[in-house]
């Protein structure tokens, strides 16, 4: 069995693993299953007021959970896939076990989007590292640390996070500066 059907029946069957992005590994999980993203939140030690970012293979996906306006679509047209995180809000029909908003992206690794085309569901990923520590960068390190399966590209991760834009609102706001800088990201909205 090679690495990704691997991965998907380990997704498919509530299972957590470790999977790298074009930004840093995650801690990966089905988002519309409430065991898994449970799982995530507990290895993480994260706190469940704190939401974990959602991962697509597409916009088309994207638009099953979350509301696309002109500025999303602005953005993910120059911007995705690639390191930029946009909170939207999520529709009301949407199966993801968040309320509100969501922070989404289509991540520009081939390996992560073939996982997520081919099991036909989001993957919720945050950083692979415990809450409110530094993440960390090698694969050999993490599956010590977490005591995970998941698959090794650590010459793929350019170890710097997406940068996260708030893009609920009227005007779009920075959360957080990260591979992307936001000059660009206005570049972009004002042209």
């Amino acid at each position: 069995m090679n690495d990704i059907n691997r991965i998907c029946s380990k997704l498919s069957n509530s299972e957590i693993v470790i999977l790298p992005s074009d930004t840093l590994y995650g801690i990966a999980a089905n988002a519309y299953d409430k065991i898994a993203v449970e799982k995530v939140f507990a290895i993480k030690q994260r706190p469940d007021t704190k939401k974990l970012p959602i991962h697509y293979s597409s916009l088309e996906q994207a638009s099953k959970d979350i509301i696309i306006n002109d500025v999303i679509k602005k953005l993910a047209k120059k911007f995705m896939p690639g390191a930029l995180t946009i909170i939207a809000n999520q529709k009301s029909d949407s199966k993801l076990l968040i309320d509100g908003t969501v922070g989404f992206r289509i991540p520009k690794h081939n390996t992560l989007l073939e996982i997520i085309r081919k099991l036909n569901i989001p993957i919720t990923m945050p950083s692979a590292n415990i809450h409110n520590q530094a993440p960390l960068m090698e694969f050999a390190k993490i599956q010590e640390i977490l005591k995970l399966d998941g698959i090794e590209d650590d010459s793929s991760i350019c170890k710097i996070p997406s940068t996260i834009v708030d893009a609920t609102g009227k005007n779009i706001s920075l959360i957080r500066e990260g591979a992307i800088s936001f000059h660009e990201i206005q570049l972009v909205l004002n042209n």
